[in-house]
């Protein structure tokens, strides 16, 4: 549980690690199709119960094709075929059970150490700039990134539609 206290709800990284276990005990198809009748109870307490259902499972799928869609356009673009490393970033990256990540296809199939976790990058990156030499690397950096507008791409819709399976 993150946070302490009561659970009140399924966080992201849990989310990963329900439909993980799920998948792995053929309760969900590849497909994302809730394999049991009516919701899965997570947490019970009284009459308060924590669940999963179908919907919750298509929303996963959304969020996660979306992510693996964006990381191979933004591949394509660049003209990068193979994923050297990986950063996950954010408290997010902080929880997340890479194992079970890399079993739903959220990501690249990457080794676990060639995925690095960065729980305070934009921290990071703004204590760099306060120095010179970071300033100097943000301009060298500014003059290569490029917009790339993702729902108007149609390799995009392609893309996003050829990883929603889990």
């Amino acid at each position: 549980m993150v946070g302490g206290g009561e659970p009140r709800g399924i966080c992201g990284s849990g989310l990963i690690d329900i439909i993980a276990e799920l998948r792995r005990n053929d309760w969900v198809d590849a497909g994302g199709r809730l394999l049991r009748e009516g919701p899965v109870v997570i947490a019970e307490d009284g009459d308060t119960a924590i669940t999963l259902d179908q919907r919750d499972i298509r929303s996963f799928q959304l969020v996660k094709a979306s992510v693996h869609a964006a990381i191979a356009v933004l591949q394509a673009k660049s003209g990068v075929q193979d994923l050297d490393h990986m950063l996950i970033t954010g408290t997010f990256g902080s929880y997340i059970n890479l194992d079970n990540a890399r079993l739903l296809k959220m990501f690249p199939d990457l080794p676990n150490d060639r995925v690095e976790v960065l729980d305070d990058a934009a921290c990071r990156g703004a204590v760099m700039m306060l120095d010179e030499a970071g300033r100097e690397q943000l301009e060298e950096l500014r003059g290569i990134i490029r917009h790339v507008a993702l729902p108007l791409d149609k390799t995009f819709q392609d893309e996003f539609v050829s990883k929603m399976a889990i």
